[in-house]
């Protein structure tokens, strides 16, 4: 099996989370614990669904996706 990335979509998603707890003036501001946070952790949860992989956190809650191969 060939796998490959889909550098536009890819780029897409990292900018959605990039938009995701700006403040007013434009500054990036996601500190644990916050609603912005959250936010920024749901949608990503949500992009490693979409991508039918399995959702994994780390002791300090770092969140990444795993591929279950078939």
């Amino acid at each position: 099996m060939i796998l490959a990335i889909d550098a536009a979509r890819l780029i897409g998603r990292m900018k959605e989370l990039g938009a995701t707890g700006r403040d007013e003036a434009g500054r990036l501001s996601r500190l644990a614990g916050t609603d912005a946070d959250r936010a920024g952790r749901d949608l990503r949860c949500g992009q490693i669904q979409m991508a039918d992989l399995r959702i994994e956190s780390d002791r300090i809650d770092n969140i990444c996706g795993a591929w279950n191969p078939k």
